[in-house]
């Protein structure tokens, strides 16, 4: 029971990691956007698309991290003696 909670916990905190990417790329995405709609610059569009690539990469970053972790954790949940299950 308390290996199983201790799963489930692990579990949402892998979620709520994975809402931290995507709250971080959406920001990123946003910058990016309002960078290369309000100014009209050469700069300011490359800072645009660095900012919106940079949003691109951490997203990429972010969901290899979320698939790595909930791999071992269904793993892990099938290895355990109550035989709870995959989480």
């Amino acid at each position: 029971m308390q290996q199983d909670l201790a799963l489930q916990r692990t579990r949402l905190a892998n979620e709520r990691t994975l809402l931290a990417y995507v709250r971080t790329f959406m920001g990123f995405l946003g910058l990016g956007v309002a960078l290369i709609a309000v100014f009209d610059s050469t700069l300011s569009t490359t800072l645009g698309t660095a900012s919106i690539a940079a949003g691109a990469v951490v997203m990429v970053i972010g969901l290899a991290s979320y698939t790595r972790n909930h791999a071992t954790l269904r793993r892990e949940a099938d290895e355990l003696p109550d035989g709870t299950g995959p989480v």
